[in-house]
């Protein structure tokens, strides 16, 4: 999925989502990322919940973190990418 996403109507923010696991380096350096300024997110862990589970599958996630931003994806950790996604989805 692109990243030139433009922010709902209305400047409502796009929903954000991590699938993670508790002992992943990069979802805890994303999780720090998006804990600062205090960005509500989602976040689904693939190892021990069934819903971060079945979501994985159906992404075909091949490993963790998968960040989402609206419909803009993430595979893995970059806090430049994290930043654009977050600003396209009106952050």
């Amino acid at each position: 999925v692109s990243g030139a996403e433009k922010p709902a109507a209305g400047g409502a923010k796009a929903p954000v989502k991590m699938l993670a696991t508790s002992w992943c380096g990069y979802c805890r350096e994303a999780r720090g990322y998006l804990d600062k300024p205090r960005i509500p997110f989602e976040e689904l862990d693939v190892e021990k919940w069934a819903q971060g589970k079945q979501e994985s599958r159906a992404l075909k996630g091949r490993g963790v973190p998968i960040i989402l931003v609206g419909t803009q994806r993430m595979n893995g950790y970059d806090q430049g990418r994290l930043e654009a996604m977050l600003k396209a989805g009106g952050h």
